[in-house]
């Protein structure tokens, strides 16, 4: 089903992406990467607050790679959010140790 949501988001189907990213964090809630994949859809179809919150539970749950966040044109429309900057600054400093 992840292969499946990511193929609608690369076809710009990023509604139907998203409720496919919805269900699977309903079937697996403790999944970073699937958390992430949801701040993705979420990013993409300008629902920002959710997004933001969804990137913060993937990096709570384990996400932690911050130059693919970075670089990740999913999540362009966020990188000027004030939220974002400071996730990205705490995730730095979580993965320096």
């Amino acid at each position: 089903m992840a292969e499946l949501a990511q193929a609608h988001t690369r076809l710009g189907q990023w509604e139907r992406g998203l409720e496919l990213d919805r269900r699977l964090v309903r079937l697996l809630p403790e999944d970073p990467t699937i958390r992430y994949n949801l701040s993705c859809s979420l990013a993409l179809t300008d629902r920002t607050l959710e997004a933001l919150e969804a990137l913060e539970a993937a990096i709570t749950l384990g996400y932690d790679d911050v130059e693919y966040l970075l670089c990740d044109p999913d999540l362009t429309g966020l990188q000027n959010e004030p939220r974002f900057v400071e996730i990205v600054r705490r995730l730095r400093l979580q993965t320096a140790y």
